[in-house]
């Protein structure tokens, strides 16, 4: 085995953890919250830990269609990793979300969405495990990052579930 093929297998051995790690801290945090607090917002204009979950649903669950179109990237899987965390596990920036994954007044059901979650970690898991992850995804350009490749769209996501975690609990401390 090559150099470059052990670093390959240990980046996506460490990122097969960090899915499954994430979405463990992500399940604990709303189990945590419970569905009597799970509508209660923290304060006015402030999203309850429902909508936290919801959001993250609408943005990650399509975690599968960004391989439908893919070209050969031009630079290393991970050349943007580092300008993602930077930005997302940065706690004292207040981010907007797009409007097409904006969550909804609704009342929410923490189990279904604990199954939406699992079944989007699931994928993100077969993704991490058998795609090609240095292709770069044409399906959808984020604005400020432009495109990503399938490995940058895992991180993406893992590092935006670790910033809405951090979110939940601090809605539990305040609720």
């Amino acid at each position: 085995m090559n150099t470059q093929t052990q670093t390959d297998e240990t980046q996506k051995t460490n990122l097969i953890q960090d899915i499954s790690v994430t979405f463990e801290n992500l399940y604990a945090a709303l189990q945590a919250i419970g569905e009597e607090k799970l509508d209660c917002s923290p304060a006015p204009n402030s999203w309850s830990a429902g909508q936290v979950a919801e959001h993250l649903i609408k943005g990650m669950g399509n975690i599968g269609g960004m391989g439908v179109k893919t070209a050969a990237a031009h630079r290393p899987k991970d050349a943007k990793v580092a300008a993602i965390k930077d930005l997302f596990l940065d706690f004292t920036t207040k981010l907007s979300s797009p409007e097409f994954i904006l969550p909804t007044a609704h009342k929410h059901d923490l189990k279904q969405q604990l199954h939406m979650l699992k079944s989007i970690e699931e994928q993100h898991q077969g993704m991490a495990e058998d795609a090609d992850l240095s292709l770069e995804s044409l399906v959808f350009e984020l604005p400020g990052f432009g495109t990503f490749t399938l490995y940058e769209w895992i991180v993406f996501n893992i590092v935006h579930a670790q910033r809405h975690t951090h979110q939940l609990q601090k809605i539990r401390q305040s609720i």
